[in-house]
């Protein structure tokens, strides 16, 4: 993502790089206004690399205490029964829930822990519309 934004090369994002990203094209002014001041912790008008790796950073900290409190039975893992007391996924229908819970149990022992490895960020279905107009 930093060098996909950082057009210039300087190992910078500016503003106007950080605008000009596709995806933040798509958001109000506003809420790329909000972003851009949360990534650029220093204030300085330019988001660097170390600002990103710090940003994420305090986020595994923070993903690492949520888990360690939603860990109720100490087990170094959240069975469905806990990772449904978290405050995001808590909030889903269960369906979602276990859908979501099946696919971060990677190794389908019935528990999120640091075994299960990440696959990747789910595949959106092609909506059926879409598929009726191809090749014609």
């Amino acid at each position: 993502m930093f060098k996909h934004m950082d057009r210039d090369g300087d190992d910078n994002i500016s503003k106007r790089e950080f605008f000009a990203s596709p995806r933040m094209e798509r958001l109000p002014e506003n809420n790329r206004e909000e972003i851009f001041g949360r990534l650029d912790r220093d204030g300085d008008g330019l988001i660097e690399r170390e600002e990103i790796v710090a940003m994420r950073r305090d986020n595994e900290r923070r993903a690492m205490g949520q888990f360690r409190k939603l860990d109720t039975d100490k087990s170094g893992g959240l069975d469905f029964e806990e990772f449904s007391k978290g405050e995001l996924f808590g909030k889903l229908p269960e369906e979602k829930r276990r859908q979501i819970f099946t696919r971060m149990d990677t190794d389908s022992n019935g528990e999120i822990n640091g075994a299960d490895k990440p696959k990747g960020p789910p595949v959106k279905p092609e909506r059926p519309e879409k598929r009726l107009h191809k090749g014609n």
